[in-house]
C-alpha cells in the first residue's frame, strides 16, 4: 500500500484491536473520462480475528485520493469536504430524525476512515484520503452515462434527492443554530480556479456562449431565444469576472435554501438492479456539499440524466413528483407551511435555477456526453463539431424550455 502513506495507521479503528491485516490486494477504479476530482481504489482486504486463527474476514473498501487538474487545482480541500460530510453532517442529520422519530432509508455508503493530511493540522494537502464501502460488492452499479434514466428509473433518484433536500430543510426551520453548527459550518463547497483579472485570459478556456450560438443558427426554432440567450450569459459572465468567490459561495435569500450536493448527475448515483428494474439508490462523491438553493441539484439532474424522450412528455411531472417528495418529507417532521406549497415553489424556482442551468450546460457538452475511455480537457474550447448529438439536443431543449418558463430573465 505504498501509494496510500501510513494505511495500515489510517484504518487502525476500523480494524479494531482483535483483527489484523493478513492479505491486501488494490486495483484502480478511475478510468478516463468517468472521475476528476479524485483517483480512486478498489482495495479487498483479508482480516484475521487475533482470538481464533480460523476466523478471516473479507472486507470490500474504496480509497479517494487527491488529484491535481487545471480546473480544480489540487484536490484535498475537496477530500476534507467529503470527510466532514460523513463525520460531521451524517451523525447530526441522523440525531436530527431521530429527535422527531423520522427513520429514512439510508442513501449513501458507509464511512470507514479519513485523513486531511499526516500532521494532524486542519489544511489538507496530497496525502489526504477517505476510505468507504465499496457498494459494488453489494451489487450498486452506475448506469450509462451516455444514456441516462428511464422515467421510473428518474423517479426513485428523485424521490432520494427530494428526501435528502428536504431533511436538513426542516433542520434549519426547526433547529436553526444546530443546522448552523452542525451542518452550514461542514460544508464549503467548491471554487473553481479561475484566471484573476490581472492575468492574460487562458484561451483555452471553454466559451459555451459560442458553442451555444453555433447550436441555435442550426436550426431556425432557437431564432427566437437567441437575444435572451446571450443576455444571460453576458450576465453570469460578468458576475463570475466581478467576484468569482461570491459567484460561487452565494447565498440564496429564500425559503428553499438547504443542504445541497453542487455534482448531481448520473455518476454520482449507483443503483440495484433486480429483473432489469432499479430497486434502490446510493448518493455518492460528497466532495462540493454546501447550504444552498435546492434547484439548481434538481434542474441539473433532471436534465443531465433523464433520457430525452422522458424530458420532452414528462419535464413538469419530474418537477412535480420531486415537489411532493419533498414536501411530504416536511410534513413528517411538522414544518410544512404556506411558504413551501407547489405555488411557492414553482414561484422560486426561475430566480434560483440559473446556476444549476449553466452547471448542467457546461457538463452536457464537456463531461457527459464525450466520448467514454478518454479523459476530457474541461478547459479546451468546444468544438461544435466534436459534441454529439445527444448533447445538442438536450442542450436545445434545457433552452428553449427555460426561456418559455421565463428561468432566464
Amino acid at each position: 500500500m505504498d501509494f496510500i502513506v501510513n494505511f495500515h495507521e489510517l484504518l487502525k479503528d476500523f480494524v479494531g484491536c482483535n483483527r489484523n491485516i493478513i492479505h491486501t490486494k488494490v486495483t484502480k477504479l478511475t478510468t478516463p473520462g468517468e472521475n476528476y476530482m479524485s483517483d480512486i481504489f478498489k482495495i479487498n482486504l483479508k482480516l484475521k480475528n487475533n482470538n481464533d486463527d480460523d476466523v478471516i474476514e473479507e472486507v470490500h473498501l474504496v480509497a479517494k485520493l487527491v488529484v491535481t487538474n487545471d480546473f480544480t487545482g489540487p484536490t484535498a480541500n475537496l477530500t476534507k469536504n467529503e470527510i466532514l460530510f460523513y463525520e460531521k453532517i451524517v451523525p447530526a442529520l441522523e440525531s436530527f430524525q431521530e429527535r422527531y422519530g423520522v427513520k429514512f432509508p439510508r442513501f449513501f455508503p458507509e464511512y470507514v476512515a479519513g485523513r486531511i493530511n499526516l500532521n494532524g493540522g486542519d489544511v489538507p494537502d496530497k496525502d489526504a484520503v477517505i476510505v468507504l464501502e465499496d457498494l459494488s460488492e453489494k451489487g450498486y452499479e452506475n448506469i450509462d452515462r451516455h444514456i441516462g434514466f428511464d422515467l421510473q428509473e428518474a423517479k426513485l433518484i428523485l424521490k432520494d434527492l427530494a428526501i435528502f433536500h428536504a431533511v436538513p430543510l426542516a433542520m434549519r426551520l426547526l433547529e436553526p443554530e444546530t443546522y448552523k453548527s452542525e451542518i452550514l459550518s461542514n460544508c464549503h463547497g467548491f471554487i473553481p480556479e479561475f484566471p484573476k483579472k490581472d492575468e492574460k485570459p487562458d484561451e483555452n478556456r471553454i466559451d459555451i456562449l459560442t458553442f451555444l450560438l453555433q447550436l441555435f443558427k442550426s436550426d431556425e426554432k432557437y431564432t427566437p431565444i437567441i437575444p435572451i440567450v446571450t443576455n444571460f450569459f453576458k450576465n453570469l459572465r460578468n458576475q463570475i469576472e466581478n467576484n468569482t468567490r461570491k459567484f460561487f459561495t452565494y447565498k440564496p435569500d429564500t425559503q428553499f435554501e438547504t443542504m445541497t450536493h453542487e455534482d448531481m448527475w448520473s455518476n454520482n448515483t449507483m443503483q440495484i438492479r433486480r429483473n432489469g428494474k432499479l430497486i434502490h439508490n446510493m448518493f455518492i462523491d460528497f466532495q462540493m456539499v454546501r447550504s444552498n438553493t435546492l434547484f439548481n441539484d434538481l434542474i441539473f439532474f433532471i436534465v443531465s440524466s433523464v433520457q430525452l424522450k422522458y424530458l420532452q412528455e414528462n419535464f413538469d411531472d419530474l418537477i412535480q413528483f420531486y415537489y411532493e417528495n419533498f414536501s411530504e418529507t416536511l410534513k413528517r417532521f411538522g414544518c410544512f407551511t404556506s411558504e413551501y406549497t407547489y405555488e411557492k415553489f414553482m414561484e422560486a424556482l426561475p430566480k434560483e435555477c440559473q446556476k444549476g442551468i449553466l452547471q448542467c450546460t457546461f457538463m452536457m457538452v464537456s463531461v457527459i456526453f464525450q466520448e467514454k475511455g478518454i479523459k476530457s480537457d474541461i478547459k479546451s474550447p468546444v468544438r461544435f463539431e466534436n459534441v454529439p448529438l445527444i448533447a445538442k439536443e438536450k442542450v436545445g431543449f434545457l433552452f428553449l424550455e427555460a426561456v418559455k418558463r421565463g428561468w432566464l430573465s
